[in-house]
């Protein structure tokens, strides 16, 4: 890995107490795509109504508590938390957003271990999301769960990727940088 000689290197002590909740978290998203992808038109449904109404509730909750508390400062910030929230339940339509920001992320990382399983998550969920936006309303029923299991199997294994990476650099005692931090053992 390539790093300049004025960064702060950090001690891997922290990562390595938290790495196998990393391997753990990218095993558990693959298990969970592994079954979105098995069952698309459960896994479309628990989508669907868990984002669509949490969101929605909390956005409401958000407004009501803005016109209620009253407050000059904290009712222009409320209100508009609320309404974003609001917003927010609706997004899942334009999921193709979610792979520009993946994409984004892992050009970021160019410089570090396997940050090419990060950009090949990016590129699948945008691919993933336009081919959902085109075939509407036929793929609204499969298509979300299939795509969340996808990019949820994509994602777990990206992490898992990154997250083996990490724990071979440590166990070899090289200096790595990862998420644009570096670490020395």
């Amino acid at each position: 890995m390539n790093t300049e000689s004025n960064e702060v290197m950090h001690d891997t002590s922290e990562l390595k107490d938290h790495l196998a909740w990393f391997i753990g978290l990218g095993i558990g998203l693959v298990v969970l795509g592994i079954f979105a992808v098995t069952v698309p038109l459960i896994a479309t449904f628990a989508v669907e109504s868990l984002i669509g109404i949490l969101f929605i509730i909390g956005g409401i909750m958000m407004i009501v508590h803005a016109f209620k508390w009253r407050k000059k400062h904290s009712f222009i910030t409320d209100t508009i938390i609320g309404v974003i929230y609001v917003a927010a339940g609706l997004l899942f339509l334009a999921y193709p957003v979610h792979g520009v920001f993946k994409i984004i992320h892992a050009l970021r990382m160019r410089q570090e271990s396997r940050w090419g399983w990060v950009l090949f998550s990016g590129i699948l969920s945008l691919v993933l999301g336009i081919l959902l936006l085109a075939g509407l309303p036929l793929t609204a029923f499969w298509a979300p769960g299939l795509i969340v299991g996808i990019d949820l199997i994509f994602t777990g294994s990206s992490l898992l990727m990154v997250s083996l990476a990490v724990r071979k650099h440590i166990f070899r005692g090289e200096v790595f940088c990862i998420w644009g931090e570096c670490y020395a053992t």
